[in-house]
Protein backbone atom coordinates (compact mmCIF):
# COMPACT_ATOMS: atom_id res chain seq x y z
CA UNK A 1 0.00 0.00 0.00
CA UNK A 2 1.60 3.24 -1.15
CA UNK A 3 1.13 6.23 1.98
CA UNK A 4 2.58 9.10 1.38
CA UNK A 5 2.56 10.06 4.93
CA UNK A 6 5.26 7.57 5.41
CA UNK A 7 9.26 8.42 5.99
CA UNK A 8 10.09 5.91 3.06
CA UNK A 9 10.30 7.89 -0.05
CA UNK A 10 7.23 7.32 -3.09
CA UNK A 11 9.57 5.22 -5.61
CA UNK A 12 10.86 3.06 -2.64
CA UNK A 13 7.08 2.30 -1.56
CA UNK A 14 6.73 0.95 -5.26
CA UNK A 15 9.80 -0.83 -5.50
CA UNK A 16 8.98 -3.03 -2.43
CA UNK A 17 5.18 -3.18 -4.29
CA UNK A 18 6.84 -4.77 -7.55
CA UNK A 19 9.12 -6.78 -5.87
CA UNK A 20 6.44 -8.31 -3.60
CA UNK A 21 4.38 -8.75 -6.62
CA UNK A 22 7.42 -10.51 -8.46
CA UNK A 23 7.67 -13.05 -5.41
CA UNK A 24 3.93 -13.48 -5.80
CA UNK A 25 4.24 -15.92 -8.93
CA UNK A 26 1.53 -13.93 -10.82
CA UNK A 27 4.49 -12.37 -12.95
CA UNK A 28 6.88 -15.51 -13.47
CA UNK A 29 10.41 -15.06 -15.52
CA UNK A 30 8.87 -14.23 -19.14
CA UNK A 31 6.21 -12.70 -18.03
CA UNK A 32 5.61 -9.28 -19.29
CA UNK A 33 5.03 -6.42 -15.75
CA UNK A 34 1.77 -4.62 -16.34
CA UNK A 35 2.78 -1.14 -18.56
CA UNK A 36 3.99 2.21 -16.98
CA UNK A 37 0.42 3.78 -17.56
CA UNK A 38 -1.50 0.90 -15.81
CA UNK A 39 1.00 0.33 -12.82
CA UNK A 40 0.92 4.56 -12.32
CA UNK A 41 -2.88 4.03 -11.90
CA UNK A 42 -2.01 1.08 -9.62
CA UNK A 43 -0.05 3.03 -7.30
CA UNK A 44 -0.99 6.64 -7.60
CA UNK A 45 2.20 7.83 -8.69
CA UNK A 46 3.96 9.97 -11.61
CA UNK A 47 5.76 8.24 -14.16
CA UNK A 48 8.71 9.66 -12.92
CA UNK A 49 8.42 8.09 -9.48
CA UNK A 50 7.30 4.43 -11.18
CA UNK A 51 10.53 4.70 -13.57
CA UNK A 52 12.78 5.16 -10.55
CA UNK A 53 11.03 2.16 -8.83
CA UNK A 54 11.44 -0.11 -11.73
CA UNK A 55 15.16 1.10 -12.79
CA UNK A 56 16.05 -0.18 -9.21
CA UNK A 57 14.92 -3.69 -9.82
CA UNK A 58 16.56 -3.45 -13.32
CA UNK A 59 20.02 -2.43 -11.91
CA UNK A 60 18.96 -6.41 -9.55
CA UNK A 61 18.62 -7.88 -13.05
CA UNK A 62 14.99 -9.02 -11.90
CA UNK A 63 13.78 -7.16 -15.02
CA UNK A 64 14.93 -6.37 -18.69
CA UNK A 65 12.86 -3.06 -20.58
CA UNK A 66 12.88 -4.06 -23.98
CA UNK A 67 12.13 -1.63 -26.60
CA UNK A 68 8.64 -1.67 -28.08
CA UNK A 69 7.51 -5.05 -26.21
CA UNK A 70 7.00 -3.75 -22.49
CA UNK A 71 9.74 -5.17 -19.04
CA UNK A 72 10.38 -8.46 -19.10
CA UNK A 73 10.69 -10.38 -16.14
CA UNK A 74 13.57 -12.58 -15.30
CA UNK A 75 14.77 -15.63 -13.94
CA UNK A 76 16.18 -13.93 -10.40
CA UNK A 77 18.94 -15.61 -8.92
CA UNK A 78 19.77 -14.83 -5.41
CA UNK A 79 20.82 -11.35 -4.39
CA UNK A 80 23.18 -10.35 -1.47
CA UNK A 81 23.61 -6.78 -2.04
CA UNK A 82 22.09 -4.38 0.53
CA UNK A 83 21.31 -0.46 -0.35
CA UNK A 84 22.35 2.21 2.05
CA UNK A 85 18.75 3.94 1.83
CA UNK A 86 16.95 0.92 2.28
CA UNK A 87 15.93 0.00 6.10
CA UNK A 88 17.39 -3.15 7.14
CA UNK A 89 13.47 -5.04 7.04
CA UNK A 90 12.87 -3.80 3.17
CA UNK A 91 16.75 -5.11 2.43
CA UNK A 92 15.94 -8.85 4.22
CA UNK A 93 12.67 -8.84 2.32
CA UNK A 94 13.98 -7.77 -0.78
CA UNK A 95 16.61 -10.83 -0.35
CA UNK A 96 13.32 -13.25 0.34
CA UNK A 97 14.35 -13.39 4.09
CA UNK A 98 12.54 -13.22 6.95
CA UNK A 99 14.12 -10.11 9.27
CA UNK A 100 14.53 -10.44 13.38
CA UNK A 101 16.29 -8.65 15.33
CA UNK A 102 17.62 -10.00 19.52
CA UNK A 103 17.91 -7.07 21.42
CA UNK A 104 21.23 -7.09 23.34
CA UNK A 105 21.15 -3.53 25.27
CA UNK A 106 17.90 -1.03 25.40
CA UNK A 107 18.42 1.82 27.93
CA UNK A 108 18.13 5.34 28.43
CA UNK A 109 21.42 7.50 30.39
CA UNK A 110 23.67 9.85 30.23
CA UNK A 111 25.64 10.30 26.95
CA UNK A 112 29.22 8.78 26.90
CA UNK A 113 32.23 11.17 25.93
CA UNK A 114 32.18 9.03 22.95
CA UNK A 115 28.48 8.80 22.02
CA UNK A 116 28.49 12.91 22.08
CA UNK A 117 31.58 13.05 19.90
CA UNK A 118 30.19 10.67 17.56
CA UNK A 119 26.67 12.25 17.58
CA UNK A 120 28.02 16.35 18.01
CA UNK A 121 25.50 15.96 21.85
CA UNK A 122 26.39 18.08 24.44
CA UNK A 123 27.72 16.27 27.83
CA UNK A 124 25.61 14.47 29.71
CA UNK A 125 22.48 14.71 27.51
CA UNK A 126 20.37 11.87 28.03
CA UNK A 127 20.50 9.61 25.00
CA UNK A 128 18.34 6.05 24.47
CA UNK A 129 20.72 3.27 23.36
CA UNK A 130 20.08 0.25 21.46
CA UNK A 131 22.65 -2.95 20.41
CA UNK A 132 21.10 -5.52 18.18
CA UNK A 133 21.71 -8.68 16.30
CA UNK A 134 20.03 -8.54 13.30
CA UNK A 135 18.78 -11.62 11.81
CA UNK A 136 17.96 -12.95 8.67
CA UNK A 137 15.98 -16.40 8.69
CA UNK A 138 17.45 -16.94 12.09
CA UNK A 139 21.29 -16.43 10.83
CA UNK A 140 23.17 -13.59 12.28
CA UNK A 141 23.89 -10.70 9.52
CA UNK A 142 25.32 -7.46 11.30
CA UNK A 143 25.38 -5.99 14.80
CA UNK A 144 24.47 -2.85 15.24
CA UNK A 145 24.38 0.53 17.98
CA UNK A 146 21.92 3.31 18.05
CA UNK A 147 21.52 6.24 20.09
CA UNK A 148 19.19 9.02 19.91
CA UNK A 149 18.41 12.00 22.39
CA UNK A 150 15.93 10.53 24.99
CA UNK A 151 13.94 13.53 25.22
CA UNK A 152 12.30 13.71 21.84
CA UNK A 153 10.83 10.63 22.34
CA UNK A 154 10.08 9.84 26.18
CA UNK A 155 9.47 6.16 26.91
CA UNK A 156 11.27 4.36 23.61
CA UNK A 157 13.13 1.80 26.05
CA UNK A 158 9.77 0.56 26.71
CA UNK A 159 9.28 -0.57 22.82
CA UNK A 160 9.94 -3.89 22.10
CA UNK A 161 12.70 -3.49 19.33
CA UNK A 162 13.06 -7.35 18.84
CA UNK A 163 9.88 -6.84 16.43
CA UNK A 164 9.77 -3.38 15.61
CA UNK A 165 11.53 -0.96 13.26
CA UNK A 166 13.25 2.14 14.86
CA UNK A 167 12.17 4.48 11.85
CA UNK A 168 8.43 3.35 12.07
CA UNK A 169 8.39 3.60 15.82
CA UNK A 170 9.69 7.19 15.37
CA UNK A 171 7.30 8.41 12.94
CA UNK A 172 4.36 6.62 14.27
CA UNK A 173 4.33 7.24 18.09
CA UNK A 174 6.61 10.45 18.56
CA UNK A 175 6.14 12.10 14.59
CA UNK A 176 9.07 12.06 14.46
CA UNK A 177 10.28 11.90 10.12
CA UNK A 178 13.32 11.16 8.50
CA UNK A 179 14.72 14.18 6.28
CA UNK A 180 18.30 13.04 5.26
CA UNK A 181 20.45 10.04 6.36
CA UNK A 182 23.90 10.53 5.95
CA UNK A 183 26.63 7.13 5.73
CA UNK A 184 30.56 6.16 5.56
CA UNK A 185 31.34 2.76 5.32
CA UNK A 186 34.87 1.11 5.81
CA UNK A 187 36.86 -1.66 6.46
CA UNK A 188 37.49 -3.15 9.91
CA UNK A 189 38.26 -6.86 11.41
CA UNK A 190 36.16 -8.83 13.84
CA UNK A 191 37.05 -8.67 17.69
CA UNK A 192 36.24 -11.77 19.47
CA UNK A 193 33.10 -10.66 20.88
CA UNK A 194 31.58 -8.92 17.35
CA UNK A 195 32.99 -12.43 15.34
CA UNK A 196 31.26 -14.33 17.85
CA UNK A 197 27.68 -12.66 17.50
CA UNK A 198 28.43 -12.91 13.94
CA UNK A 199 29.32 -16.51 14.18
CA UNK A 200 32.30 -15.75 12.07
CA UNK A 201 35.85 -16.08 12.57
CA UNK A 202 38.00 -13.71 14.86
CA UNK A 203 39.64 -11.93 12.18
CA UNK A 204 37.46 -11.69 9.33
CA UNK A 205 36.73 -8.90 7.51
CA UNK A 206 33.84 -7.08 7.99
CA UNK A 207 32.05 -3.81 6.28
CA UNK A 208 31.37 -0.79 9.14
CA UNK A 209 28.92 1.57 8.18
CA UNK A 210 28.15 4.59 10.38
CA UNK A 211 24.41 6.07 9.77
CA UNK A 212 23.72 9.82 10.99
CA UNK A 213 19.73 10.56 10.52
CA UNK A 214 18.61 14.39 10.44
CA UNK A 215 15.12 15.68 10.27
CA UNK A 216 13.72 18.01 7.99
CA UNK A 217 15.24 20.95 9.95
CA UNK A 218 18.48 19.49 10.32
CA UNK A 219 18.36 18.18 14.00
CA UNK A 220 19.89 14.52 14.81
CA UNK A 221 17.44 11.93 15.30
CA UNK A 222 19.67 9.06 15.37
CA UNK A 223 23.22 7.83 15.09
CA UNK A 224 23.98 3.99 14.13
CA UNK A 225 26.95 2.30 14.18
CA UNK A 226 26.44 -1.23 12.17
CA UNK A 227 28.84 -3.95 11.84
CA UNK A 228 28.30 -6.51 8.70
CA UNK A 229 30.18 -10.15 7.16
CA UNK A 230 32.18 -8.00 4.56
CA UNK A 231 31.99 -12.21 2.74
CA UNK A 232 28.21 -12.03 2.79
CA UNK A 233 26.97 -8.62 1.57
CA UNK A 234 28.07 -5.80 -0.54
CA UNK A 235 26.31 -2.28 -0.41
CA UNK A 236 25.36 -0.14 -2.99
CA UNK A 237 23.71 3.51 -2.85
CA UNK A 238 21.96 5.37 -6.23
CA UNK A 239 22.79 8.95 -6.43
CA UNK A 240 20.60 11.09 -8.37
CA UNK A 241 21.71 14.61 -9.66
CA UNK A 242 20.72 17.93 -8.00
CA UNK A 243 18.61 18.90 -10.75
CA UNK A 244 16.45 15.52 -10.95
CA UNK A 245 12.80 15.53 -9.77
CA UNK A 246 12.07 13.96 -6.99
CA UNK A 247 9.48 11.77 -6.27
Amino acid sequence: MIDPARPLPLYRQVEAELRRLLRSGKTPPGAMLPSEAELCRRFGVSRHTLRMAVGKLEDDRLIKRTAGRGTLVLDAAPRRRFYLDQSFTQQMADLGRKAASVVLLSEVGPATEEECAAADLAPGVAVFRLKRVRLGDGAPVGVQRLILPAEACPGIETVDFSAHSVYEVLASRFGIVVGAIRHTVSATLADAPTAALLEAPVGSPLLAVRTWTGSRRGALIECTSSLYRADQFEFSTTHHPPDAQRP
